[in-house]
């Protein structure tokens, strides 16, 4: 019996990219808020307009707001509010946003004050620094979220979207043209979920050209080197720098599951961590694929373009350590959800629709 649909519910990930574009436009905002403010603030002294410098202290104070809301609501990731009070967080949320924003205003009305010796303006600050002192104490009193010890239950999980919804990554792709942004994860068995969704969407006629790339050691990718060769396999070293670290790059051409296997088992830290690692499945010879790849590896999923989704069968690239992303418009919708069913089934495991349950991330 089928685990999914045959026409899965989509992810909307149009807007992932976005929302971080918006944190920075906050963080700009505030940053600009907080010069403002206090520029207001001195040049209603030097005018003695009371006017003007309570706007000041108002731009300040909204300034201060913007920064710390900026990092609380959006520098985390979303995980699953199973088992947990939705309100207490977003309100605990609001009152140290709101504690950090009275702690910033209150140092820059002091500061005034006791610059120009303007008693009106230190009483401001010390009501400011006691309002804050309030939003901390009220964060005592709200009840905690339960721990939850497993955040991920052990299962496959499966994120279907329209290819233009990859245009928040910058890939220009029309809406006449259907293509698929498929992402699959297992955050307890990746790497072997990754060896093997890669070799399932590798076609007879077609190899993975791919690119490794590591800290320059030596004898790093000697192992590595060694299961290409035994296998007949072409490979190229190159050596960049990346700001002060020198890396050794491997760009392989391969039909190896070993090979596969071994990446994705020694190399998580790497791609878990600093990059994503790219493989492209097509036809050709390696040199055809190099300047992809470097584009790949160099850009991560903004490196996916139009020209190499239509003139390879798939583009598939890790994103942090808990599964692959894979961008196509030769794979049908069916053959993906076949594939994700059998790898759940031979794990035992559930096959879970993200769309069905929460958004990827924030």
């Amino acid at each position: 019996m089928s685990l999914v649909p045959t026409s899965a519910k989509r992810v909307d990930r149009s807007k992932e990219i976005r929302k971080e574009r918006f944190r920075s436009i906050a963080a700009l905002a505030a940053l600009v808020c907080i010069v403002a403010g206090v520029q207001l603030l001195f040049t209603g002294h030097d005018s003695g307009s009371i006017l003007l410098s309570m706007i000041g202290i108002a731009v300040l104070l909204s300034g201060g707001v913007l920064l710390f809301t900026s990092s609380f609501f959006l520098a985390r990731r979303k995980k699953s509010l199973e088992n947990t009070h939705r309100w207490s967080s977003r309100l605990g949320s609001i009152l140290v946003a709101g504690t950090f924003g009275c702690a910033l205003v209150t140092a820059g009305l002091l500061f005034y004050g006791f610059v120009y010796s303007d008693l009106t303006i230190v009483e401001w600050g010390v009501l400011v620094m006691w309002l804050g002192a309030a939003f901390f104490f009220t964060t005592l009193f709200i009840p905690r979220p339960k721990v939850i010890r497993e955040v991920y239950p052990d299962a496959v999980r499966l994120s279907l979207s329209n290819l233009t919804d990859a245009r928040s990554l910058g890939l220009e792709w029309p809406d006449s043209q259907p293509g698929l942004w498929v992402g699959i994860y297992d955050w307890n068995h990746v790497s072997s979920l990754d060896t093997r969704f890669l070799f399932a969407n590798m076609q007879e006629d077609h190899r993975i050209f791919m690119a490794v790339s590591a800290l320059k050691r030596d004898e790093e990718h000697e192992e590595l080197k060694k299961l290409l060769r035994a296998d007949g396999d072409q490979y190229l070293d190159e050596l960049g720098r990346y700001g002060r670290e020198e890396w050794h790059t491997i760009f392989a051409s391969t039909r190896s599951e070993s090979v596969l296997r071994h990446i994705f088992q020694r190399y998580q830290f790497y791609y878990g961590t600093y990059l994503s690692y790219p493989f492209i499945i097509a036809k050709g010879d390696l040199n055809l694929w190099i300047d992809w790849l470097r584009r790949l590896l160099k850009n991560g999923l903004k490196g996916a373009t139009r020209d190499i989704i239509e003139n390879t069968h798939c583009v598939i690239m890790t994103d942090w350590d808990h599964g692959l992303e894979m961008f196509t418009n030769k794979v049908s919708e069916a053959d993906i959800l076949k594939v994700a069913e059998e790898i759940a089934r031979e794990r035992s495991l559930p096959l879970i629709n993200l769309a069905d349950t929460i958004e990827l991330r924030c």
